[in-house]
């Protein structure tokens, strides 16, 4: 109830009271009853009145505290949501960025000391100049990244994954940054194929290589294993480092997950390399305990004309 009506009714009853009193100093008891019975039914009407108006701004008071409530949850869940796509975006940005930009320094570096011929000058200007356009174009493909939306539609073609392994490895020895991890390649046949996307195929070497190298905490030996068996691939990255626990071990591939030996970073980069490895039909796992270095296995269906299939898991 607004306030004009309740004064409204406290005008009506005002008025009924002064034809009461009107009636009896007249001296007609017969309209002093009528107005009696009058007067008392605007007092129960106005109560009534008064009694709602209570109930209802009690009500609606109880409903905008909730629809407060909800606001409030609604901005919480938002600002949750707005956090961690901020988290996915530094960590897409930092995987894509740090590691041609930590190959580009190494050669700049190795140019610079000027003892490199003019031929060998030649192949690395130009390894800084792909690494440099790998930049470029990693920055229109930063959101398809982060709602990996892109993986699924991207087209596929047959990938040596042994070529693509050691060409990786040829570049990050050249880089000074990892100068105290030393890389190789074994492989048990020439050529191992499966049906990728190349950069997508970098995407998974070179996080696997940065991993290894990041949480070795010492100077040691990364080992890329290749081999082909009853229609798969089979790459395994070995390191000599300190190692995980292994129950952490387990855990690794989860998105966002940081473990008991955590360093910079948001836990996303062997969470890119399983999505990458289960949109492509294949499997990954970890094995790992403290001071017995990590073994990552990854297993791709072989490149085959009839196409790819899903592995059992």
């Amino acid at each position: 109830m607004t306030f004009k009506k309740l004064v409204g009714s406290f005008a009506g009853l005002a008025a009924l009271t002064a034809a009461i009193v009107l009636a009896v100093w007249l001296g007609a008891p017969w309209a002093a009853t009528a107005g009696a019975l009058a007067a008392a039914a605007a007092a129960g009407c106005c109560l009534f009145r008064l009694w709602r108006s209570e109930e209802e701004r009690l009500a609606e008071a109880a409903g905008f505290r909730e629809k407060l409530r909800q606001a409030g949850q609604e901005m919480e869940a938002c600002r949750k949501s707005c956090a961690e796509e901020q988290a996915k975006f530094y960590s897409t940005f930092s995987h894509g960025i740090r590691m041609p930009v930590s190959i580009i320094k190494g050669y700049a570096e190795l140019l610079g000391s000027g003892k490199i011929d003019k031929e060998t000058e030649s192949q690395y200007l130009e390894k800084i100049i792909q690494k440099s356009q790998d930049i470029a174009d990693f920055f229109p493909k930063v959101q398809e990244s982060l709602e990996l939306r892109s993986l699924s539609s991207e087209e596929r073609e047959p990938v040596d994954l042994v070529l693509v392994t050691q060409e990786c490895v040829q570049e990050i020895q050249r880089s000074m940054s990892f100068n105290e991890v030393h890389f190789q390649v074994i492989a048990q046949t020439d050529s191992v194929l499966v049906t990728a996307n190349h950069r997508r195929i970098n995407d998974i070497i070179y996080n696997l290589m940065e991993n290894s190298s990041k949480y070795m905490q010492r100077p040691g030996i990364v080992t890329f294993l290749l081999w082909r068996k009853e229609g798969c691939a089979h790459l395994v990255v070995k390191d000599d480092g300190m190692g995980l626990p292994r129950q952490e071990a387990e855990h690794i591939f989860e998105k966002n997950y940081q473990g008991s030996n955590q360093k910079e970073g948001h836990g996303y980069g062997l969470y890119w390399v399983w999505k990458i490895v289960d949109t492509y039909g294949g499997r990954v796992s970890a094995k790992s305990d403290l001071g017995q270095g990590m073994e990552i296995h990854i297993v791709l269906p072989e490149s085959a004309p009839e196409g790819t299939e899903r592995l059992a898991s």
